[in-house]
């Protein structure tokens, strides 16, 4: 089956960053994801899933009893991330869904991840991120990246490259998501080129879980 425009403009820019900047990228999503804290059993959310780099690491974190389940609101990476989960016979759902009205009860799940979209959300932002929250079960880890240069590396020629080919690496790291009064390790990664930001939603009367704002 061929590859949709999308899904080949998405393999292109993987090919370059990871060129470019000399890591391979699996591998350090697998390091991100092994430092999450997620436990044997845990039923996880791959949060807008792209073409699925994020499940098997996912589905490795949590085995052998846990349970993932990935959702994109692309049709084009929703077929993708399907096909990987079924040629690498993972146990994965993967559905189409809205990040905005998430089909998924109160509380599912004891983590969600998140690598890529949320920079696109504009004012949609926080109403993503409540949605998250409203799916993760207190005490969950919540895991969100997405493209957000360090300034050296905004300097550098390959970062201005990448900023023409796409400004969102230029946005700030948008702390203002995480629950008031939560503590959240906020860091870059991936060669200085996306932020990270983990934190566990507050347990129930711990604290007040309404957002900054």
């Amino acid at each position: 089956m061929c590859l949709s425009r999308e899904a080949l403009r998405y393999n292109f820019q993987f090919v370059i960053l990871t060129l470019a900047v000399r890591i391979w990228i699996p591998a350090e999503r697998r390091r991100i994801i092994a430092a999450l804290g997620l436990k044997p059993g845990d039923r996880v959310l791959d949060h807008c899933c792209g073409q699925g780099g994020n499940l098997a690491p996912l589905c490795a974190a949590i085995a052998p009893d846990g349970e993932v389940d990935a959702m994109d609101n692309s049709p084009a990476m929703v077929k993708a991330s399907t096909r990987l989960a079924k040629r690498r016979r993972l146990p994965v759902t993967v559905v189409k869904a809205d990040a905005l009205k998430l089909p998924y009860p109160d509380e599912t799940f004891d983590g969600v991840m998140h690598s890529g979209a949320i920079n696109q959300f504009g004012e949609g932002k926080q109403t993503a991120m409540d949605e998250i929250l409203r799916v993760t079960k207190p005490g969950g880890v919540i895991a969100i990246q997405d493209e957000g240069m360090s300034e050296e590396m905004a300097q550098t020629r390959f970062g201005k490259f990448l900023i023409k080919q796409n400004a969102m690496f230029l946005d700030p790291i948008p702390t203002e998501l995480v629950p008031k009064g939560v503590e959240a390790q906020v860091g870059r990664v991936m060669s200085g080129l996306f932020y990270n930001i983990v934190f566990r939603k507050p347990e129930v009367g711990s604290q007040d879980s309404s957002t900054a704002g």
